[in-house]
């Protein structure tokens, strides 16, 4: 699909001035042929015609489109692409275009789609962190302005299995009206989802930290490339390949930054105070292997019982793990 740019004149102006002067002439018609209305024929056929023109004269306010700095309008006549509106003005087009943006009630975590009023379903939504698409009142005309995308925190695991938690901002804006609302269902949802497909293909090729023997580029040659440090480069083959896949859909991906990395089993052990799972299996075994006689679950609740040791228990223990076993302090 080619984008076709609309060059002809704008007339809102004049047409929303003819527009209002054809009703108010239609309004004094019917005031003059109501007051007149048993004397002629004359003025019953001015009433009626009055009438008519009142009834009807709202519809060609329809075509009246107002376009801000950076904005487009994606036009189509009796589902045919007809054009696009480029450029701030007021503008006056064919009754029967209708304006198409697939994209238009879709919400993501993005500049773009925050609005400042915190009290609106989309402001609350975003809040809890989701991706919403509103059934209201949506506006159809498509932003070329330069936006960030800031998707969920990843966990990937690197390419020494590693599990690592990373998180991008794509800066991004539409080239393409016509190839962003036809050849793609929702553009917005489309660069999400390829954002995070190009994320997880990417990490998987570097190691967190520098290690031997591991290739990042593909030539077969060890080198010392890394998560940590290796993020410029990272970044820019996130970026190349995220608009290899959106360039289709008319989408420009100007930059790509890592805003998020860490390794995530050590930040899970230091937010939540818990041990490791390898280094926690090791404490219960070795727990079985000193404790043997006292270590068993509830057969009713599946749950570990608390230590309640009889004397027997500890009879043979060094004291210190004597008064462990039976609860001293």
């Amino acid at each position: 699909m080619k984008e076709n740019i609309l060059t002809r004149r704008k007339g809102g102006m004049t047409a929303m001035v003819i527009i209002i002067f054809v009703n108010l002439l239609a309004l004094a018609m019917m005031i003059y042929g109501g007051t007149r209305l048993g004397e002629s024929r004359i003025t019953l056929t001015i009433f009626v015609l009055g009438v008519v023109l009142l009834c009807i004269g709202w519809i060609p306010f329809l075509g009246l489109k107002i376009l801000r700095p950076q904005e487009a309008l994606v036009l189509t006549l009796f589902g045919k692409y007809a054009g696009t509106l480029k450029g701030a003005g007021f503008y006056f087009v064919n009754l029967f275009c209708v304006a198409v943006n697939p994209a238009a009630g879709t919400r993501l975590n993005q500049s773009g789609d925050v609005k400042k009023d915190a009290d609106t379903p989309a402001a609350a939504a975003l809040a809890g962190g989701g991706n919403i698409a509103l059934n209201l009142p949506v506006d159809r005309r498509i932003s070329l302005k330069i936006m960030t995308l800031n998707n969920s925190r990843q966990k990937i695991n690197d390419c020494l299995g590693n599990p690592v938690e990373i998180g991008i901002a794509v800066i991004w804006r539409v080239v393409d009206t016509a190839k962003a609302v036809f050849n793609v269902d929702n553009y917005k949802e489309y660069l999400s989802l390829q954002c995070d497909t190009a994320l997880r293909n990417i990490v998987r090729l570097y190691p967190y930290d520098v290690a031997k023997n591991v290739d990042t580029t593909g030539d077969g040659i060890a080198d010392e490339g890394s998560l940590r440090g290796s993020s410029e480069v990272v970044a820019a083959r996130i970026k190349n390949e995220i608009q290899s896949k959106v360039a289709d859909a008319g989408l420009e991906i100007i930059e790509a930054r890592i805003t998020y990395l860490v390794r995530w089993a050590w930040w899970r052990w230091r937010s939540t105070g818990s041990r490791p799972t390898a280094w926690l299996n090791w404490m219960r075994s070795a727990r079985r292997q000193w404790y043997p006689t006292c270590w068993w679950y509830s057969a009713a609740t599946r749950t570990r019982s608390r230590w309640s040791i009889p004397a027997a228990c500890t009879d043979g223990l060094p004291r210190r793990h004597a008064r462990q076993r039976s609860g001293e302090r």
